[in-house]
Parts: C-alpha cells; sequence; structure tokens
C-alpha cells in the first residue's frame, strides 16, 4: 500500500497533481482530499477520485493514467 505522500509525489511528478486535485474538488466530496487518500486503498485512488467522463480530460486520458499509475503501484 502506499502512503498520501509517495501517491502526491507519484502524481506531482507525473505534473498531474493539480489537475488531479482539480477534478476531486469538483466532484463535491464530503471529505477532504487528504481524508479520501486515507481512507480508500491506494491501488484505486484514481479510479475513484472522480467520475473521468465528467471531466474536461475525458475518459480516455484518465484511464491511461490509472494505467500508469497500477502499473507503478503494483511495481513498487
Amino acid at each position: 500500500m502506499k502512503s498520501v505522500t509517495e501517491i502526491t509525489e507519484w502524481l506531482k511528478e507525473h505534473k498531474l497533481y493539480e489537475k488531479f486535485r482539480v477534478n476531486y474538488n469538483k466532484a463535491r466530496h464530503s471529505f477532504s482530499f487528504t481524508e479520501f487518500m486515507m481512507k480508500f486503498p491506494s491501488k484505486h485512488i484514481v479510479s475513484l477520485a472522480f467520475v473521468w467522463h465528467d471531466t474536461k480530460e475525458g475518459n480516455e486520458y484518465w484511464n491511461r493514467i490509472n494505467n500508469k499509475y497500477l502499473k507503478w503501484h503494483d511495481e513498487t
């Protein structure tokens, strides 16, 4: 399982952190971004954060990101 810090660093390294947070905040969750990352299994952070087709980037974009994320998550 990855820590909040590790996930945040991965998002920043891939220049996704701001985009990810914006889309997360638009989804209007009942808990903060950090709480979300602490409550859900780290493997599913990208897939559960928001509805991909509701974003400017769309399904295909976030699916590619999720695949990269899962590869990183499972390899390290």
